[in-house]
């Protein structure tokens, strides 16, 4: 502000009608303080002095720096709002998201402003990586997990596969985040696995997601095109697009977890797919709430605002977009933006009103037409996301197929396997392994079937083993095993145990299960008790 002072006082020495250009440079979102000037003739006009941050210079009309910049002339009867990239320009006052996003960044300093508008345009610094600091930085996340008191899904996942968990690709994703600061991604791994386990179970924590993972609503969801982040969804310069579409959420979200585990699958297949250099330039989510009704997304921003899940996925949010129609709307998107963290509140842009004026301010962003899912119209791209859910669907069979085959080998060989499949059972003791899927299904099958073991006569023993070897074909049949953990080897891999031993454990579990039956049957609350219930 005082250099331009100064720069005013020195046209006003020199001409008796100045003219001043103001140029944004950097932040669209910091707003302008407006004087009153004087020329030599006496008259008075509006002049305005941007934020520091912003580029003064007399004389002539010069170009906007920056993608977005608009150049500003004091010729202007009157005071000029505080904009947004393609905000609505006729709103008299700034929306309630305006104000939220302009307090955020007048409490940062000036090099954090410099560096959001670096990353919002895709010019930000980028951690090199070398094999040493690599490394290193690997080692310190590990010790920073291990000081983490709480984190049992972290556990639960670590003792069904070390290898997943450990897996050097899997924690370079996390790091990369959070630009290697180890302490805030073993805080975001930590977190990831709890989120994981709450949505999808236990017999998905400690491995890739599947499409079979999925519940028939979480199917027709993906289906709808309400999210597009795929690895080919990507800026002009290589940055992973989330964007999601409003208009074909309506009536299809079921639920909160319905969405979540939608929005996950969407999002970790994009991740895990994508290479180094898309997941070091991080990520940009575009919210597309455009054609739909208030009501609906009423509901909707609520939900989004309830599953924030920017702190757990392992993707860095180096730029963001919000498109809106009306000033009703933006007010209403305010929620979701107290929602988010500060640095991605720094990071939004606004812009309106029609899908043609919100696509041409993203297409300035490197947002281009051929990449985004909705065409100038509004209408979904139905044949472009086919096209990238068939190549997704693709890459996944494929792996799976590699997978199965890679672990089937291994256990014909006797060799362990790094993680266990959700049908197999785990032998021994704890609460890991009872609530293990395969184990909670093998509990049922016992169930099912107690009534026929327990009418063959204990002398019976060739009957007895003829039900035992019965149920481990069926189990079998059903691609499950019989798994142990060598504590001896201590390799963090799982070994299947012998055809006997499988049968002794099918033998003892129908014990167990008689035992826990007649404990019911004999089991009478005293008076007391009863008089209580």
């Amino acid at each position: 502000a005082r250099r331009a002072r100064r720069q005013h006082n020195h046209n006003h020495n020199h001409s008796n009608q100045p003219t001043f250009t103001m140029k944004r440079n950097y932040l669209d979102e910091a707003k302008d303080d407006t004087t009153t000037c004087t020329t030599s003739s006496g008259s008075e006009t509006s002049c305005c002095f941007l934020h520091p941050i912003h580029v003064l210079s007399s004389g002539g009309n010069g170009g906007s720096h920056g993608v977005g910049g608009a150049s500003v002339t004091s010729s202007q009867s009157a005071p000029l709002q505080s904009r947004q990239g393609g905000s609505n320009d006729n709103d008299a006052a700034p929306s309630e998201t305006e104000k939220l996003i302009s307090e955020g960044l007048q409490n940062m300093s000036f090099q954090e402003r410099d560096v959001i508008y670096e990353e919002v345009h895709g010019v930000g610094r980028v951690v090199q990586e070398n094999p040493e600091f690599v490394e290193s930085k690997l080692s310190l996340l590990d010790r920073h997990l291990q000081l983490i008191s709480n984190k049992d899904a972290y556990n639960r996942a670590y003792f069904l596969s070390r290898a997943f968990v450990q897996d050097r690709d899997f924690r370079l994703m996390f790091l990369r985040a959070d630009q290697f600061d180890a302490r805030q991604s073993a805080k975001r791994i930590v977190a990831h696995f709890e989120h994981k386990l709450k949505y999808f179970g236990m017999g998905c924590v400690a491995r890739r997601l599947q499409w079979s993972d999925l519940t028939p609503d979480d199917k027709e969801l993906v289906k709808s095109g309400c999210f597009h982040m795929f690895p080919d969804c990507c800026d002009s310069i290589g940055r992973l697009l989330c964007v999601n579409v409003f208009k074909y959420r309506t009536g299809k979200v079921k639920n909160d977890a319905s969405f979540s585990r939608a929005f996950w699958y969407i999002a970790m297949q994009a991740i895990e797919r994508s290479d180094e250099v898309a997941q070091r330039k991080g990520s940009v989510p575009v919210l597309y709430p455009l054609d739909t009704s208030y009501s609906d997304l009423r509901r909707e921003v609520i939900r989004e605002a309830r599953n924030v899940v920017f702190d757990t996925l392992p993707g860095r949010v180096t730029g963001a977009h919000m498109c809106f129609s009306n000033g009703l709307v933006k007010n209403l998107f305010s929620a979701l933006v107290k929602a988010a963290p500060r640095e991605v509140r720094a990071r939004t842009k606004i812009h309106g009103q029609s899908h043609l004026e919100c696509q041409y301010h993203l297409n300035s962003f490197g947002i281009t037409a051929d990449v985004f899912p909705v065409d100038g119209d509004g209408n979904l791209k139905r044949k472009l996301l086919d096209e990238r859910l068939q190549a997704l669907h693709d890459d996944e069979t494929e792996r799976i197929r590699a997978e199965q085959s890679e672990r089937e080998e291994r256990l014909e060989n006797g060799e362990g396997i790094a993680r266990p499949n959700e049908n197999d059972i785990l032998c021994g003791r704890g609460s890991i392994r009872c609530s293990f899927t395969g184990n909670i299904a093998f509990t049922t099958l016992l169930e099912t079937n107690l009534k026929r073991y327990q009418a063959v006569p204990q002398s019976d023993r060739a009957s007895k083993s003829a039900i035992t070897e019965d149920l481990l074909e069926t189990l079998r049949a059903n691609g499950a095993r019989f798994l142990e953990y060598r504590k001896d080897l201590d390799d963090g891999l799982w070994y299947e145990v012998s055809r006997k031993t499988a049968r002794d454990k099918i033998a003892m579990g129908f014990r167990n299960a008689t035992r826990r039956e007649k404990k019911k049957t004999n089991h009478h609350p005293s008076e007391e008790v009863v008089s209580m219930l």
